[in-house]
């Protein structure tokens, strides 16, 4: 037998063997990728599944808010004595020279 015979023959069956390789291997992934979106597939369906099975609410509270602000003013007539103004004033003056906090219309 020639060298090139030989060389020839060992180039063709090392394409050959490459190629069944690479075949063999192309199909694994192609299962694996097909078993994915399979899976995908089950578990996407499962999630709408359980997504239409809820029951869906509309609540408006807004009148109850409303109200329960207007029902139950707790700060409505928050006023202080004069004592407190004066401690008040007194912090407000010491750290930002924010100036005398406005007088209320009474006192208690």
């Amino acid at each position: 037998m020639t060298p090139y015979l030989i060389a020839g023959t060992a180039l063709i069956s090392a394409a050959a063997g490459f190629w069944g390789g690479w075949t063999i291997k192309q199909g694994e992934w192609d299962a694996a990728t097909v078993a994915s979106q399979a899976e995908r597939g089950e578990a996407l369906k499962a999630a709408a599944e359980a997504i239409a099975a809820r029951e869906v609410k509309h609540a408006t509270i807004t009148q109850r808010v409303i109200r329960e602000t207007v029902e139950k003013p707790v700060y409505r007539d928050c006023v202080h004595d004069a004592d407190s103004l004066r401690d008040i004033n007194a912090a407000l003056s010491q750290s930002a020279d924010a100036g005398d906090v406005p007088a209320s219309g009474a006192s208690r």
